[in-house]
């Protein structure tokens, strides 16, 4: 029998990492353009007067609704003040969503998160904006 269940165990074990890779993200990118994510990274350089970044999301299943708010945390001393939260629309079956020209107006870390309307989060992520 055990030698029998040995080889569905395997595959099961086998095939665990590749699921666990696909996860819910949320990343940076300087615009969207022709359905091209365009500058992606980490940290950005930005005027001095601010400067705008696209959020992109990349879910590993649908959304599941219609309006969600994007909303920019600053990170100071290991706390969060929010910054701004903007409400954008959406369709209930996308899984990859780009949010155009979310503005930053101060260097530093910020984590951005969506969230749906009752308030539960969906996915988050971190930029890092330097200055000119």
């Amino acid at each position: 029998m055990i030698k029998k269940l040995f080889p569905l165990l395997f595959i099961l074990i086998y095939l665990q990492p590749i699921h666990s890779q696909q996860k819910d993200s949320l990343y940076f990118c300087k615009d969207y353009k022709d359905a091209e994510e365009v500058g992606v990274a980490k940290t950005f350089t930005i005027p001095k007067t601010g400067g705008d970044l696209t959020v992109m999301v990349r879910l590993e299943k649908p959304i599941h609704t219609d309006k969600v708010d994007v909303v920019l945390y600053k990170l100071t001393n290991g706390d969060e003040q929010l910054v701004e939260t903007k409400p954008w629309d959406v369709e209930k079956d996308w899984d990859y969503i780009y949010f155009s020209y979310l503005t930053f107006k101060s260097e530093g870390k910020f984590r951005v998160a969506v969230l749906r309307k009752n308030g539960l989060e969906v996915v988050s992520g971190f930029v890092n904006i330097k200055f000119e």
